[in-house]
C-alpha cells in the first residue's frame, strides 16, 4: 500500500498506510451502511488467491449514485483485465 506507483492516480498516494490502519480501514467500511469493500480473488492451481479490493460507495441511496474504486496490489496482473467492466 505505500508503493507510490501503485497509487500514482489516486488519492491514496497522499497517505502513509501501517498494517493497523488498513484494518481500521477495512472495519469501517464493514460497518458502514453506504460503502461496500470485496475482495478480489483469482484462482491459481485449485487455490482462491486474495489480488485485489474493490469497494462501492458512497452510495447515495436517494439518488442512486454512487463511486467505484478498485485495486490490484500484484503488478504482474495489471493490464490482464481483472477490473475491466464489460457492458452488454
Amino acid at each position: 500500500m505505500n508503493d507510490l506507483e501503485d497509487h500514482k492516480y489516486t488519492k491514496q498516494k497522499y497517505t502513509k498506510y501501517s498494517l493497523i490502519k488498513i484494518r481500521k480501514f477495512v472495519k469501517e467500511k464493514n460497518k458502514s451502511k453506504n460503502e461496500f469493500l470485496y475482495e478480489i480473488s483469482l484462482k491459481r492451481n485449485n487455490v482462491n488467491t486474495h489480488i485485489g479490493n474493490i469497494k462501492l460507495g458512497p452510495i447515495n441511496f436517494i439518488h442512486k449514485r454512487g463511486e467505484t474504486s478498485y485495486f490490484i496490489g500484484e503488478k504482474e496482473l495489471w493490464d490482464k483485465g481483472y477490473t475491466t467492466l464489460a457492458i452488454k
